[in-house]
C-alpha cells in the first residue's frame, strides 16, 4: 500500500501527536552494514526493552531518512523495513519533496511520508541532512532537531544510532545538547570509512560522551544538566 503522504509542518505534526513516543534511527548508507541481521536484532531488542516497555507496542514509531529501498545493499533503509516487518514497527520517512517530485517518491516500505521543502547547499547539491558550514541543521536533521520538539503536545523523540557515520555523529551531538535522549549500538560497516574504525563514529563517540540515563529508559542518556 502507498504510504500516508504529509506536505506540510502542521499536518505532519498532527499526525505524531497520535504516537506517545518516536525514535528516529541513525545508520549506515554507502558504507553498509556488515551484517545487517546483528543489526536488526540489537536495535529490535534494544527498542522492545525499552519503548515498548514504557509506552506499549504500537503506541510509537519510527523515523529514518526515507532512503530507497534495495535488497542487494544492507543499509539503513533495508534495516528499518525489517523492524516494520518482522516487529511490527511503524516506519515513517522525513524526505526532501525533491524525491517526490523527481525520483517518484519514497517506496511503499513505509507507513507515512512527510516531504518537507528542499534545502540546498552552496555547491547547488541538495541538502539531505546534516549540517550547514555555520552549523545550523539542514534537511531531515533540522525536521527532527528543530520542528518536531517544538510543536505542541509532539512526542518525544530518542535518537538511536546503529552504526552510523560522521553525519549520524554530528546529529546524535546535537540531540545530546538539546537534552535529548540518545542511544548508540555497535554495528560494523562492510565499506567503513576508516579501516581502524569499523564499528563508526557514533560507536566510538558514545564512549566518550559524559550524561544521566534517562531515569525510566537507562540505555538511553540525556545530558547532563549545565551548572
Amino acid at each position: 500500500a502507498a504510504p500516508a503522504v504529509y506536505r506540510t509542518e502542521d499536518e505532519f505534526l498532527a499526525y505524531l501527536c497520535g504516537f506517545k513516543a518516536l525514535v528516529y534511527i541513525i545508520g549506515y548508507n554507502k558504507q553498509q552494514y556488515e551484517n545487517l541481521d546483528e543489526a536488526v536484532d540489537k536495535v529490535s531488542s534494544t527498542l522492545h526493552a525499552t519503548l515498548n516497555v514504557k509506552y506499549g507496542k504500537g503506541a510509537w514509531a519510527v523515523i529514518y531518512g526515507g532512503d530507497p529501498l534495495d535488497a542487494a545493499k544492507p543499509d539503513i533503509a533495508l534495516l528499518v523495513d525489517r523492524l516494520r516487518r518482522e516487529h511490527g514497527m511503524t516506519l515513517i520517512a522525513v524526505q526532501a519533496e525533491y524525491v517526490d517530485q523527481n525520483w517518484g517518491g519514497v517506496g511503499s516500505h513505509v507507513d507515512a511520508v512527510y516531504y518537507y521543502p528542499t534545502e540546498f547547499r552552496e555547491d547547488g547539491a541538495v541538502a539531505w541532512g546534516g549540517f550547514s558550514p555555520d552549523r545550523n541543521p539542514v534537511g531531515t536533521t533540522r525536521v527532527l532537531l528543530d520542528v518536531v520538539p517544538r510543536s505542541d503536545g509532539a512526542p518525544l523523540t530518542y535518537w538511536l544510532a546503529a552504526g552510523g557515520g560522521a553525519i549520524g555523529k554530528d546529529e546524535l551531538v546535537a540531540a545530546r545538547d538539546r537534552g535529548l535522549p540518545i542511544n548508540a549500538l555497535p554495528a560494523a560497516a562492510r565499506y567503513p570509512a576508516e579501516a581502524e574504525a569499523p564499528l563508526g563514529p557514533c560507536w566510538e563517540l558514545w564512549g566518550t560522551l559524559s550524561g544521566d540515563p534517562d531515569d525510566e529508559l537507562p540505555p538511553f542518556k540525556r545530558a547532563t544538566a549545565p551548572a
